[in-house]
């Protein structure tokens, strides 16, 4: 498996709901590297808010979405700061990462994944590899870019 795949099946554990499954593979990548791990988050977020959040799409929709996005995970032991979510779904949507990159790494990976988790909610097991799909390739491309 390679660090990517394994990145990616992170996020199918996760939307999939397999916490114990879940929290193995984080133990092992604990051991083995985050390395890159970020970036195949970022690319799964991206396509994720690309999918959902459409031209017509507003300041309001967004808001909604977090807030919704929040309650959805008010039964775990997470939490989404709101200004932050809303920052990078407006930067995914419009391209532009100035306030995004103000945020501390760490807050920007965790919510990028909470909020994939969030906006995949209902996806069908064909939609999910297509989806992961879909981020492979754009993480790909990001890394040759870079």
């Amino acid at each position: 498996m390679t660090v990517q795949t394994a990145h990616l099946d992170l996020i199918r554990l996760m939307i999939k709901g397999d916490a114990e499954t879940y929290r193995e593979r984080c133990a092992a990548l604990d051991q083995a590297g985050w390395d890159g791990f970020g970036l195949v988050v970022s690319a799964a977020f991206y396509n994720a808010v690309q999918d959902r959040f459409g031209p017509s799409s507003t300041t309001n929709d967004v808001i909604r979405f977090v807030a919704d996005a929040r309650q959805n995970i008010g039964h775990t032991n997470f939490d989404v700061d709101p200004v932050a979510a809303e920052t990078l779904i407006q930067a995914a949507r419009s391209g532009n990462t100035e306030e995004m990159e103000k945020l501390p790494t760490e807050t920007v990976i965790e919510t990028e994944m909470l909020l994939v988790w969030n906006l995949l909610e209902g996806v069908t097991d064909d939609g999910l590899e297509t989806f992961l799909s879909a981020a492979e390739h754009l993480a790909r491309q990001w890394e040759r870019a870079s």
